[in-house]
C-alpha cells in the first residue's frame, strides 16, 4: 500500500487532490496500519504515471462513441422505415389501378418488394451521405 501523501509528494500536489483524482478513475481508497488513506501500488503507479487517468479518458470517450453510433443507428433506421412506409402508401394508393388487377398477383407483390426495397437502400444512401457514421476520436 502507497500512502497518498507519498504519492502527492511524487507528484507535486496534495493528498485531497489524490484522493479526488483516485475515486473519480473508480480507485479504492484504502486505509494503512496507522489508518491514513492510501492506494494499492499498482494504483499508485497508474496514478503517477498517468495511465490511470488515460484509461479512464480512453473509456469515457468510447462511451460517449458508443451512444452517438446508436443514436446514428436509430436515426438510419427511421430514415429507411419511413421511405419504405411512403412507398407502401404510394403502393395502397396505386393498388386498385386497372393495369394492377390484370396482372399475376405474386408478380405484383414482387415488384413491390422490390421498389420497397430500392427506396429502403435509396434512403440509407441518403442519409449516411448527409450524416457520416460517428468516428473514434471525432468531436460530436
Amino acid at each position: 500500500m502507497v500512502s497518498l501523501v507519498e504519492i502527492a509528494i511524487v507528484l507535486n500536489t496534495s493528498a485531497a487532490e489524490i484522493e479526488r483524482e483516485a475515486r473519480e478513475l473508480g480507485m479504492r481508497v484504502e486505509s494503512d496500519w496507522k489508518g491514513d488513506p492510501c492506494l494499492t501500488a499498482a494504483d499508485a503507479k497508474a496514478i503517477v504515471d498517468g495511465s490511470a487517468r488515460r484509461q479512464h479518458d480512453h473509456e469515457v470517450r468510447l462511451a460517449d462513441l458508443r451512444k452517438r453510433d446508436q443514436d446514428w443507428q436509430r436515426r438510419q433506421r427511421a430514415a429507411a422505415t419511413e421511405a419504405v412506409e411512403k412507398v407502401r402508401a404510394q403502393q395502397q394508393a396505386t393498388h386498385l389501378d386497372p393495369n394492377q388487377v390484370a396482372l399475376n398477383p405474386l408478380l405484383v407483390a414482387s415488384r413491390a418488394r422490390s421498389q420497397q426495397a430500392a427506396a429502403r437502400t435509396q434512403a440509407v444512401t441518403d442519409f449516411e451521405k448527409a450524416e457520416p457514421r460517428p468516428r473514434f476520436g471525432e468531436d460530436t
